[in-house]
């Protein structure tokens, strides 16, 4: 059912793609990409999605995020936002590849290495292809942020190589240091916990939660509409996914329990704070970055919980969250484009001028509160679930986060679609063709994939 899944998806974005102008460069990108998956796999027959090697595996944990890859850097084709130069294609082009590598890589080197390489490469689309001289400023809050969140990545990464002797994740490698030298025997229990802070830390720096969020905002402010979309579509993914490969076997470890109150109370407290932030913002990029800090936070504190539905509920809200952005930062940019300015106070009475635009971008605030029967949906009443099972307290916390999700979400709509102030610039500077089309294809893509992955679950 997964190949059949895939196969669908990329004829229907193939059908897609004959509407651009741009069709050959679309269609050649993006069947280099299939054709990549297709050697990854390894499988002619493509029978299979579940591909392993000693040094490379596609299976049911990575495969969503492969596939989000592909789905985001064709819809960037798509829109037309990759053709502004040929240095820009190549780097984008550079960081897809790595990207990929980072999720189906087994070494832990290697992962390393894609994953700081990423967030270089992202850095050089904020500083070149940035709009406004503030983006010195944001480049070098993300500078300082990422490279305190790499150097405790890049210790602990070394620690694991030279323990065990191997830069695979050979199991649990955890489970293989136990077994080598018997923590508990030898008293380096303290050692393990002091290895769990450290790497998930700087894996918190890049996710990022509150308290560690500043360069965010800021990043995707002064970033173009494509470094925006690749930073909440795919960057932050990254960390999603690290947390979740080196974590995942931890639970049966007594430092975890040990831990494990107190970091369910702090992620408890950054869900309500950054919600009251998201609601304070009257930039609309602001808004959005906030607003993905909300569900980056609930995928941290889900994942917490230890189980595996908790673990396939993270999953699922990464993918929805990755096209939900992207929808909503391309929005985003189109606003700028008609204003030039990301302010509310600007941004309003759209629905007298571009009704269907307003229609389109309700579809995409309708997902991103995890409107009945979205993918958001079925993530946030797991999310409850094993909350309410956890404590009383952090189900209070997930209802208010609910409640508070879809009050901004709301907000954000009156804002852009009735609010009354000057809406008299001008509209000429895009055609209607361009932003009904671009925006048509990312709410299509939306709803495709959530029916595709609601017929899996069910």
């Amino acid at each position: 059912m997964e190949n059949l899944v895939f196969l669908l998806v990329h004829n229907l974005l193939l059908l897609i793609s004959f509407f651009n102008l741009n069709y050959l460069s679309v269609v050649s990108f993006y069947n280099f990409l299939f054709i990549y998956l297709l050697l990854l796999f390894n499988d002619s027959s493509f029978s299979s999605l579940v591909f392993n090697s000693l040094y490379f595996s596609l299976g049911s944990l990575n495969y969503l995020f492969v596939l989000l890859v592909v789905l985001v850097f064709f819809l960037l084709y798509v829109l037309e936002y990759l053709n502004l130069s040929y240095s820009l294609f190549y780097v984008i082009s550079l960081l897809s590849f790595f990207v990929s590598l980072f999720y189906t890589c087994n070494s832990l080197l290697y992962v390393f290495i894609c994953f700081e390489f990423s967030f270089f490469l992202l850095y050089l689309v904020i500083v070149v292809w940035g709009y406004n001289p503030e983006r010195i400023e944001a480049v070098s809050y993300f500078l300082i942020y990422s490279f305190c969140g790499s150097l405790p990545i890049f210790f602990a990464v070394s620690f694991m190589i030279v323990m065990s002797d191997s830069s695979l994740f050979v199991g649990s490698l955890f489970g293989v240091l136990e077994y080598s030298f018997g923590y508990s025997s030898l008293g380096l229990e303290w050692l393990f916990v002091f290895y769990f802070l450290v790497i998930i830390l700087g894996f918190f720096f890049k996710f990022p939660i509150w308290g560690l969020h500043s360069w965010l905002p800021k990043a995707h402010v002064e970033a173009p509409v494509l470094g925006s979309v690749l930073l909440a579509a795919l960057m932050v993914k990254l960390g999603v996914y690290g947390i979740i490969r080196y974590f995942s076997s931890l639970f049966g470890f007594s430092f975890v329990s040990f831990i494990f109150p107190f970091l369910f109370v702090y992620l408890s407290f950054s869900v309500f704070m950054s919600n009251f932030s998201t609601t304070r913002q009257f930039d609309n990029k602001s808004f959005i970055a906030y607003s993905s800090i909300v569900h980056m936070t609930m995928i941290a504190l889900t994942f917490w919980s230890g189980s595996l539905l908790s673990l396939f509920s993270a999953l699922i809200l990464s993918f929805s969250h990755g096209l939900i952005s992207l929808g909503l930062f391309v929005s985003s940019g189109y606003m700028y484009s008609l204003t030039h300015s990301r302010s509310f106070y600007l941004n309003r009475g759209y629905l007298y001028i571009y009704s269907l635009f307003v229609f389109l971008l309700s579809v995409l605030l309708v997902f991103n509160c995890s409107f009945p029967l979205s993918l958001g949906f079925f993530s946030e009443v797991i999310f409850i679930y094993l909350c309410s099972n956890v404590s009383f307290f952090s189900y209070i916390f997930m209802v208010f986060n609910v409640i508070f999700c879809g009050f901004y979400c709301v907000l954000f709509y009156l804002f852009v679609s009735l609010g009354f102030g000057s809406y008299t610039v001008s509209f000429s500077l895009i055609s209607d063709f361009s932003v009904y089309f671009s925006l048509f294809v990312v709410s299509l893509v939306c709803v495709l994939m959530m029916l595709a992955l609601s017929f899996l679950i069910f």
